[in-house]
């Protein structure tokens, strides 16, 4: 094997010559030639740059330097001061650098700091691996462990004569890099030797030891909080968890939600893990948030031992339990740092809900503490609301929706509109690991972007790229998702030339802005459509290529026509939520406890053609003009009354008789041929019948007496209308569906008496 420093020196000229890497693959460390293939195809760096040009404003460099300091640094600066004159007195500097690359401080030899300064190593500066190539503090941040760069294994030429030894600085509660250490010295020092990393790696792990002590320090002070908190409120959930979302402590109202009593878990709840993380994702690190609220009130000593709070109440939907519950969630923090929260469930508070967006907000009181001011915000909601439901096939959709979230492959959701695909998408990505991770979900809506602006959306721009570009560019939804996972919703609309694009992402793993370069990007794609895409792909319209990258795991949303037995319980949901709105915007509303039992049968009986999305506006509506304290027939919209129903087959699945045709039925013992009306305005389809009564079951009987009345026909059975409804359905042959009636009587367009069988039911 060649020598390290000679031997470098001529493969890195080979590299950066002619790109070709063979020798770099088979002498060096797999982490240096990797490296330099990153600075020379992600980050495209010069490898004749003279300095870093990255650098901080001094006032934000200050307080980035004393925000460390009174996080972790401090405690360790004694053992900081030590090392750094050991490293001085044999020719070298130690470094501190923060978790994306800024250095803090440095210390040592004062000629070795000297001439760095000429290449801008020097606090204030950037030295990740996007801003100065292959380097000790950059390559260890990206790597996330320890790493040594002696000379020419330096992307940079300028930053070949010196060797560098780095170590990461993790927070052992969250397991975060926070901070790298580095000693740095001239190539073939004594400071440059072997040691160079021990003494990196012995002050990252003394760094890791003061926070795990602060953590400690922090952990009793929440816990503390949580006991004075738990007087009193027995009948409340409240539980204490630490900014990992581990339980620290909880009383048994909350115990009954999080598993076994042994070890209880927000994982019994995923979400409500996924709302609270989104919030305590706001307090990561170091305080930087002004005007975030102070402590309870004004008893509160200022100083060390003062407790701050803000607080998020988490409403609209179902995150405990079988019920919506109302959560409120209180991050704490002392001394800037986050000490994690407190989740009261279904606590005191006057129901509220902040509408919009997750960064609005609203002024809510505790009837606990009345004087105290507290800043509601309403997190985005719990995606697995809506997949409530034990229809078979919702029940299998939700077995398969899981294995998917485990796995890192593509998705292809398909279902008609309304269905709730990107509710799915969003479940999907908080069961995955991107998801327990925090990593973000970005959801784009191909259909409602114009063509000419898609790639930009999808892949960003350089700053003018083009006429109309933003002065300062665009990073694009594949980086804003980097990490996490993206979903494509209406991805048939995608223009050829953005399909292109996106079939190259999916190959590569890499994503050109307009007018940039290209880089890497770490993205799972989720991919929506309301249409057939096999047929997309026969009409041309869209890449066969494509296509097979994306149908790698497919997952159908059932209509909601085929969750009858859900709807009940969808619609109490959207109720819950529709009161809580009217509760926020207004004052003096009739009190409403439910549904009239005709009023569920009606939203049962409905196709729902616009789905969840439709049901949804319904209730809605039928909340806001309601008078009485139970929602009934005259709550809702004309359409879903009785007189505006009719049996007839059922479409969308798979019918029981093919239309106009004639067919074997064993129900009805005969030979009948279907046929579909069309005189008048209305339209409906047919409906068969057995010529003899008499031979029929007894519901299908009644029915026939009845004249296809089901209210009728349930009251002769001594049924509800329900049940008669249910077992009709499940035989497959006729189902209640929307008539319209704008033409001339439908009775006039009913076969008469005696000629076998009715061709449909008068309501």
């Amino acid at each position: 094997m060649p020598s390290r420093n000679g031997g470098s020196e001529r493969i890195w000229s080979r590299y950066v010559e002619t790109g070709d890497d063979r020798e770099a693959r088979r002498v060096l460390p797999r982490v240096i030639w990797e490296s330099w293939r990153r600075c020379r195809e992600d980050w495209r760096l010069d490898v004749g740059l003279a300095e870093v040009t990255s650098r901080l404003p001094e006032e934000q460099w200050r307080a980035l330097r004393e925000r460390h300091r009174q996080c972790w640094w401090g405690g360790v600066e004694p053992l900081w001061n030590e090392a750094a004159r050991r490293v001085g007195e044999n020719g070298g500097v130690v470094a501190i650098f923060d978790a994306e690359g800024w250095m803090l401080d440095l210390e040592g030899d004062s000629r070795a700091r000297t001439r760095l300064e000429t290449i801008r190593f020097a606090p204030g500066y950037n030295w990740s691996e996007a801003s100065a190539g292959t380097n000790g503090p950059g390559l260890a941040l990206w790597r996330r462990e320890p790493v040594r760069v002696r000379g020419a294994e330096h992307y940079i030429a300028a930053w070949h004569p010196w060797n560098c030894a780095s170590a990461v600085v993790r927070d052992p509660e969250t397991e975060r890099i926070v901070a790298a250490v580095d000693v740095t010295a001239p190539a073939g020092s004594e400071a440059s030797r072997s040691h160079a990393l021990a003494v990196a790696a012995t002050l990252a792990r003394a760094a890791e030891a003061e926070l795990a002590h602060r953590f400690e320090a922090r952990r009793a002070a929440l816990l503390d909080l949580f006991r004075g908190l738990a007087a009193g409120r027995s009948s409340e959930g409240l539980l204490a968890v630490d900014a990992g979302l581990r339980v620290l402590r909880c009383n048994d109202a909350a115990a009954v939600h999080l598993g076994p009593p042994d070890r209880p878990s927000l994982e019994h709840c995923p979400g409500l893990k996924a709302a609270v993380l989104n919030i305590l994702e706001r307090y990561r690190g170091p305080k930087t948030h002004p005007g975030i609220i102070g402590s309870e009130g004004d008893d509160h000593p200022s100083g060390e031992d003062q407790i701050e709070f803000e607080r998020f109440e988490l409403t609209e939907c179902r995150h405990v339990g079988s019920r919506a519950t109302r959560v409120l969630v209180a991050p704490a923090w002392r001394d800037g740092q986050l000490l994690g929260a407190l989740l009261l469930l279904a606590g005191s508070l006057t129901r509220a809900v902040v509408q919009g967006r997750s960064t609005s907000s609203a002024t809510i009181q505790d009837k606990t503490h009345p004087n105290m001011t507290i800043t509601a915000r309403r997190c985005d909601q719990d995606p697995l609301a809506m997949l409530d439901g034990q229809t078979e096939a919702l029940v299998r959709l939700k077995d398969r929706a899981r294995r998917a979230a485990a796995s890192e492959l593509p998705i292809l959701l398909m279902g008609e509109t309304g269905t709730g695909k990107e509710v799915l998408a969003r479940a999907i990505h908080a069961a995955s690991r991107r998801g327990r991770t925090g990593r973000p979900f970005v959801a784009v809506n191909c259909g409602a972007l114009p063509e000419s602006l898609i790639e930009s959306e999808l892949f960003g721009h350089a700053p003018g790229a083009f006429t109309g570009a933003t002065a300062r560019g665009r990073p694009g939804r594949f980086v804003e998702a980097d990490g996490g996972t993206l979903l494509l919703d209406e991805v048939h609309d995608l223009s050829p030339s953005a399909q292109s694009a996106l079939l190259r992402v999916l190959q590569e793993g890499e994503v050109t802005p307009l007018g940039g370069s290209t880089r890497r990007v770490d993205v799972r794609v989720i991919a929506a459509c309301n249409r057939d895409l096999r047929a997309e792909v026969a009409a041309g319209r869209f890449r066969a290529d494509l296509f097979y990258r994306l149908h790698v795991l497919t997952l159908e949303l059932p209509p909601l026509r085929c969750r009858r037995d859900d709807i009940p319980h969808l619609a109490h949901l959207f109720l819950e939520e529709a009161l809580a709105a009217r509760e926020a915007g207004a004052s003096g509303s009739n009190p409403i406890r439910g549904w009239t039992p005709r009023a569920l049968e009606a939203l049962q009986a409905y196709d729902w053609p616009g789905n969840l999305r439709e049901l949804k506006a319904v209730v809605h509506a039928a909340v806001t003009f309601a008078e009485g304290t139970l929602l009934d027939l005259d709550d809702l919209p004309d359409f879903l009354r009785p007189e505006s129903l009719r049996v007839v087959p059922p479409p969308g699945c798979p019918p029981a008789f093919p239309a106009d045709s004639s067919v074997a039925s064993p129900l009805l013992g005969r030979t009948s041929r279907t046929t579909a009306l069309g005189r008048g305005d209305h339209t409906a389809e047919d409906v068969l019948l057995p010529a003899n009564p008499a031979n029929a079951e007894p519901w299908l009987r009644a029915l026939q007496d009845a004249q296809g009345n089901l209210a009728e026909a349930a009251r002769r059975l001594g049924v509800s209308r329900m049940t008669l409804y249910r077992r009709i359905n499940r035989r497959g042959l006729i189902r209640i569906r929307r008539l319209q009636t704008n033409g001339p009587d439908p009775a006039r367009d009913i076969h008469p008496q005696g000629q076998g069988h009715w061709d449909e039911y008068r309501p």
